[in-house]
């Protein structure tokens, strides 16, 4: 399978992967269509969630310059960026994912005060 298409099939495996989980909080993904192209810094993942969400299905990859690459497109659309690479031999829907330190203790403070209210 060439680069092109495996970037489009694991975009697609993402935006379904992030739906199926997250719709039960209002959480809507889809993949933009025009990835990839050109000078657009607007991340692989389009939703509702204010995430600049940068999608690698890889069998190795230079984490420093994939980071640098969605804090760019995250910092013109004023959002959080995340990083969520598929490794060739993980499961299906296994994703690793990471995360600026700040926003991770944001989202888990906030996480933890709507969940205690419960």
């Amino acid at each position: 399978m060439n680069v092109k298409k495996k970037g489009n099939k694991g975009e697609n495996a993402l935006a379904t992967f992030l739906w199926e989980n997250l719709k039960d909080v209002g959480g809507k993904f889809w993949r933009d269509n025009a990835s990839g192209g050109g000078s657009r810094d607007k991340g692989d993942i389009n939703n509702n969630m204010d995430v600049c969400i940068e999608c690698k299905t890889v069998k190795a990859i230079n984490l420093k310059s994939a980071w640098q690459q969605v804090t760019i497109a995250s910092s013109k659309n004023g959002n959080a960026p995340v990083l969520m690479i598929h490794y060739d031999g993980m499961p299906k829907d296994t994703w690793l994912t990471v995360v600026h330190s700040d926003d991770f203790v944001y989202w888990f403070k906030n996480s933890y005060k709507y969940e205690k209210k419960l």
